[in-house]
C-alpha cells in the first residue's frame, strides 16, 4: 500500500495498489448498492488508524472514458463520506456498477454512508470477537 502522494489528500487513507490487496478485501464483508459494491476486510496487523481504499471498474461499466468517470465519481463520494463512517485498520474496495454514471451525486453519497454504517456494525462484531479470543 502506498500513502497518497499529494499532501492535500487524506493521509489517513492508504491506496490499495496490488492485486492481492484487492483480493484480501474481497474475502471480507460486502454491501451491494445500485451504483457500486463496497467490500471491507479488517487488517489486524495494520496500524489502527490506517484505512486502505481501492477503486475499480470493469469493462461492464463501459469504455475507458466511462470507467475513469465512474472511478472519479466514487473517489469524490468517498472523500466526502469516509472520514465519519470508516473503521481504522480496514481495507475498503469500491467496485463501480454501470448505474454510477447516471445516479445523482446525493444519492451516491447517501448509499455510501448507509453501506459504510452497515459494514461498520459488522466489523465492530468482528473486532470484538477477535479481541475476546484467548491465544492458544
Amino acid at each position: 500500500m502506498n500513502l497518497a502522494s499529494d499532501s492535500t489528500r487524506q493521509s489517513w487513507c492508504l491506496g490499495l495498489r496490488k492485486r492481492r490487496e484487492f483480493l484480501s478485501a474481497a474475502k471480507g464483508k460486502k454491501q451491494v448498492k445500485t451504483g457500486f459494491i463496497l467490500q471491507a476486510n479488517a487488517r489486524h496487523e495494520a496500524p489502527p488508524e490506517a484505512i486502505g481504499i481501492g477503486f475499480t471498474a470493469s469493462r461492464k461499466v463501459g469504455g475507458a472514458v466511462q470507467r475513469n468517470r465512474a472511478k472519479r465519481r466514487l473517489r469524490a463520494v468517498w472523500h466526502q463520506a469516509a472520514r465519519a463512517h470508516t473503521h481504522g485498520a480496514t481495507d475498503y474496495v469500491l467496485i463501480a456498477r454501470r448505474a454510477v454514471l447516471t445516479m445523482p451525486f446525493a444519492q451516491l453519497l447517501g448509499d455510501l454512508e448507509r453501506a459504510l454504517k452497515a459494514l461498520g456494525k459488522s466489523l465492530d462484531r468482528e473486532f470484538s470477537n477477535s479481541a475476546g479470543q484467548q491465544p492458544s
